[in-house]
């Protein structure tokens, strides 16, 4: 029996507040599980990534090469990737949806530790956005639950307020969250990746969204294109235009948020709108991006991790950054893993046109 505690190590706030919730003390069977879950995906893993490797060659990336590294030594960060990662033996959420208030917990948590643990404001812009995407979004969040966000620049959190839940296509959620105070922050349009629960009718719907011919999530996004509209409209007549994160599919609706609503989404350089693991879009929605003007197009980012088959399909949007690990990963473990709680990462940048002409 192992009890591993995860402990918030930054509280910002002048308000009550507990300890973060310790790893569920799990029982034998329940290991025994994720031990046959673990050995279950890595098998898998391994036959995709030796299936698949001549159709997933290294990016083209720009020259001169450009690269930053990134270290992560806080004890709580490299813990929760124990306790709570895709591959984790014990709770994996990362990427998982699940119903438990406690998961809303740990990673309000997750999120907290961050001011504290990474001084760097572009480590923690990155570490902040990607456990958005890739935890938080899997979370059963509801209309009026309150979230810690870090500031970048600042040793000091904000509050963050679910302003509303948007039903994408048979249940598939995106949220929209606000800071509690006014002026404070940008709002967030925050789109869950893929949902695998074959239980569900909301993950059947991601599924068969992820399959969509005419692009992944194409259809899905233009059926609930009106409500994120309305969202995003409402938030620019605050004055406070929204950007968007995402993860996998919800990368993918990042992209067609900047070309739909490009009209409504936040301008400000520092404020970019993020996709992780993205799959890329088709040429003719590509087309409709490269008729917007430069100087109205919102800043974005996208993130892909080496090995990752996702992001091989369709066309990216620039910028692009390709994360990798000291070791290589296997295709499943390039797309699942949460890079930002890692010991050592690297981030390199693609050259977007070369990489674009050779899909072509």
């Amino acid at each position: 029996m192992r009890k591993v505690l995860f402990f918030l190590l930054f509280i910002a706030f002048s308000m009550n507040a507990n300890e973060c919730p310790a790893l569920l003390n799990e029982s034998k069977y329940q290991q025994t599980f994720g031990e046959i879950r673990l050995k279950f995906i890595q098998g898998w893993d391994n036959l995709l990534t030796w299936t698949l490797k001549p159709r997933n060659p290294p990016y083209h990336l720009e020259q001169p090469l450009q690269e930053k590294s990134f270290r992560v030594e806080a004890a709580d960060l490299l813990a929760f990737d124990r306790n709570y990662g895709y591959f984790s033996l014990f709770h994996p959420i990362v990427g998982i949806v699940t119903q438990e208030k406690r998961d809303i917990a740990v990673s309000d948590c997750l999120l907290q530790s961050l001011s504290s643990a990474i001084a760097d404001p572009e480590q923690l812009a990155f570490s902040r956005d990607e456990i958005l995407a890739k935890v938080l979004s899997y979370r059963h969040l509801k209309k009026g639950m309150t979230l810690s966000l870090p500031k970048v620049r600042e040793q000091e959190l904000e509050l963050y307020v679910v302003d509303e839940v948007i039903d994408l296509w048979h249940g598939m959620p995106a949220f929209g969250i606000v800071p509690k105070e006014e002026g404070d922050g940008v709002p967030i349009l925050l789109y869950r990746g893929t949902d695998l629960s074959i239980t569900t009718e909301k993950g059947w719907a991601s599924i068969m969204s992820d399959l969509d011919i005419s692009g992944p999530g194409y259809n899905t996004y233009l059926q609930a294109q009106e409500k994120i509209r309305a969202w995003l409209e409402k938030m620019h007549k605050r004055g406070s235009p929204a950007r968007v994160v995402g993860f996998s599919l919800g990368g993918v609706f990042v992209f067609y948020t900047l070309i739909f609503n490009y009209d409504l989404l936040n301008l400000d350089p520092n404020t970019r709108s993020v996709a992780f693991n993205p799959p890329g879009i088709t040429e003719e929605i590509v087309a409709k991006w490269r008729e917007i003007p430069e100087t109205l197009k919102p800043p974005h980012v996208s993130y892909v991790n080496e090995g990752d088959i996702v992001s091989r399909l369709g066309i990216l949007l620039p910028e692009v950054w390709e994360l990798s690990l000291k070791e290589p990963m296997k295709v499943i473990e390039a797309h699942a893993t949460l890079m930002s709680v890692q010991p050592f990462y690297q981030m390199k940048k693609v050259d977007v046109s070369l990489e674009n002409a050779s899909r072509r």
